[in-house]
C-alpha cells in the first residue's frame, strides 16, 4: 500500500487540480476581511462570517479535486493496472481515501491559516478564545474530512469522468439543504423551531458541514459538539465501509 500512496501523491501533487484548489482556499477568506473597518465586534463577526465560509465552499472544492484526480485513475487504466500487478481492492479504495482526507486537511489548514494571518492583521484574533476557536476548528476539520470521505466514495463507485460533476451535485444540494434548514428552523425566517420537521433538520445537519452553517465558527461552538463530532465519523465510517464493499464488487473494464 506505501508503493500505491507514493506514486498517488506524486500524481496528485502534479496535477494543477491540486494547486488551483489550495490557491483558492487561501484567497477565499481574503475577499471580504479585508475591507474591515473599526469596531471590535465586527471585526469578530466579520471573522465569524468568514469562518462559517469554509463550511459551504470547501466541501466542494474538495469535491471538485477529488474527483478531477480519482476520474483520470479510471480513465487512463491506472487503477485497472494496479489491481493487475496484484493490489487488492481494498488497498487502492483505501489509498484514494487517504489522499482525499490529505486534500481536506490541507485545504482546511490553508483556508484557515489565511483566515486568521488576515484577522490579526486587521486586529480581530484578539478577541477570539483560544479554547472555543480550537474546538470549533476541531469540529470543523473532522466535518470537512466527512465531505472528503463522501465525495471519494462516489468517485470510487461511478468510476468514470461522471464521478466529478455527481461528487460536485451532491455537495451543492447539501448546500441547498442549509439554505432549506435556515428556512425551517431559523426564526428570523419564520421557521418554527418546535417542530417535527425543525428537530429532523437540526439532527440530520450535525453529519454534514454544511448543516453546520450559522451555528459552527470559529468563535461559536454549537450545542452538543461531541454529538456532532460522532455523526461525522459515523457518516465517514459508513461511506468508506459501504465503498469499499461496492468497488470490491464492481468489475472494472
Amino acid at each position: 500500500m506505501n508503493e500505491l500512496l507514493n506514486s498517488y501523491f506524486i500524481r496528485m501533487f502534479r496535477t494543477k487540480s491540486f494547486w488551483y484548489g489550495l490557491v483558492f482556499s487561501v484567497l477565499l477568506p481574503c475577499t471580504s476581511i479585508a475591507s474591515l473597518i473599526s469596531g471590535e465586534e465586527e471585526k469578530l463577526e466579520e471573522l465569524a462570517g468568514q469562518s462559517g465560509m469554509a463550511l459551504m465552499m470547501l466541501p466542494m472544492i474538495i469535491a471538485a479535486v477529488i474527483g478531477l484526480n480519482i476520474s483520470p485513475e479510471f480513465a487512463q487504466g491506472t487503477v485497472r493496472n494496479q489491481l493487475i500487478v496484484g493490489h487488492k481492492k481494498r488497498s487502492v479504495y483505501l489509498t484514494a481515501l487517504i489522499c482525499g482526507l490529505v486534500i481536506a486537511a490541507v485545504y482546511f489548514a490553508a483556508f484557515h491559516g489565511a483566515l486568521l494571518a488576515v484577522g490579526a492583521a486587521f486586529g480581530a484574533v484578539s478577541s477570539l478564545t483560544a479554547k472555543t476557536a480550537a474546538e470549533a476548528l476541531g469540529i470543523v476539520l473532522v466535518l470537512l474530512l466527512g465531505s472528503a470521505a463522501v465525495s471519494v466514495f462516489v468517485c470510487m463507485t461511478i468510476h468514470d469522468a461522471k464521478s466529478t460533476v455527481f461528487a460536485l451535485m451532491m455537495q451543492y444540494a447539501l448546500m441547498c439543504f442549509y439554505m432549506l434548514k435556515m428556512m425551517i428552523t431559523d426564526d428570523e425566517f419564520g421557521g418554527d423551531t418546535d417542530s417535527t420537521v425543525s428537530r429532523a433538520f437540526e439532527v440530520i445537519g450535525r453529519f454534514f458541514a454544511q448543516g453546520q452553517v450559522g451555528s459552527l465558527s470559529i468563535v461559536h461552538v454549537p450545542d452538543k459538539p461531541a454529538l456532532i463530532l460522532l455523526c461525522s465519523l459515523a457518516l465517514s465510517a459508513v461511506m468508506t465501509l459501504g465503498g469499499m464493499r461496492l468497488f470490491e464488487k464492481s468489475d472494472l473494464k
